[in-house]
C-alpha cells in the first residue's frame, strides 16, 4: 500500500491506496473537477500547480486551498535528518550527500530566499536540487561547476 503526505494549509494528512478507491473524478472543461467522495458530491477547481515545488492551488466550493504533495523520500530525508540544522548549518550549507555538482544556481553576494535553488548535485545517478533553508544574503561560493565533493563538504555560506 503506497503512502503520501499532504500538506493542506499547514495541516499534514497522510493518505493511502484505499483513500482513492472511494475518490470518484470527473474532469469538467480545462480546470474543472467533479468529485464524489464518501457519498459527498463537489465541484473542485484547478487555480494553478506547480509540479517541481508540487504545490496544488484548488478551489473547492468557495475555499480556495494550497496542497503540497511530499515523496516517498522526503519520509527518508527527514529520517537522516538532512533537513534540520545544526550548528553550522545556520551559515553554511554542506553536502548531503557525496557526487558532482552539476550546476551552481547563485552567486557571491546575491539575496537569497528560502526554497531557492542553490545547487545542483548529482549523486547515485539522481539529480538532488539544494535549496535555500532560509533568506539571507550568500557570502561565498565554495564549489565549482563539475566538482567532486564529499558528504558533509561546505558549498555555500550566508553573511
Amino acid at each position: 500500500m503506497s503512502k503520501r503526505k499532504v500538506l493542506v494549509e499547514g495541516q499534514e494528512i497522510e493518505i493511502d491506496d484505499s483513500i482513492l478507491k472511494d475518490l470518484d473524478v470527473q474532469k469538467q472543461g480545462l480546470d474543472g473537477f467533479h468529485l464524489i467522495f464518501q457519498n459527498h458530491s463537489m465541484n473542485a477547481r484547478l487555480v494553478s500547480i506547480s509540479l517541481e515545488d508540487r504545490i496544488v492551488h484548488l478551489k473547492v466550493g468557495n475555499k480556495s486551498y494550497l496542497c503540497k504533495i511530499g515523496r516517498p523520500m522526503d519520509d527518508v530525508i527527514a529520517q537522516l535528518n538532512f533537513n534540520k540544522s545544526n550548528g553550522r548549518a545556520e551559515k553554511n550549507i554542506l553536502a548531503p550527500m557525496a557526487g558532482l555538482i552539476l550546476e551552481i544556481h547563485v552567486r557571491e553576494g546575491q539575496e537569497i530566499f528560502k526554497g531557492d535553488k542553490l545547487i545542483t548535485l548529482e549523486a547515485m545517478k539522481m539529480e538532488n536540487v539544494i535549496r535555500a533553508p532560509k533568506d539571507g544574503q550568500l557570502d561565498s561560493i565554495y564549489i565549482e561547476k563539475a566538482a567532486k565533493v564529499d558528504k558533509g563538504q561546505r558549498l555555500l555560506s550566508f553573511k
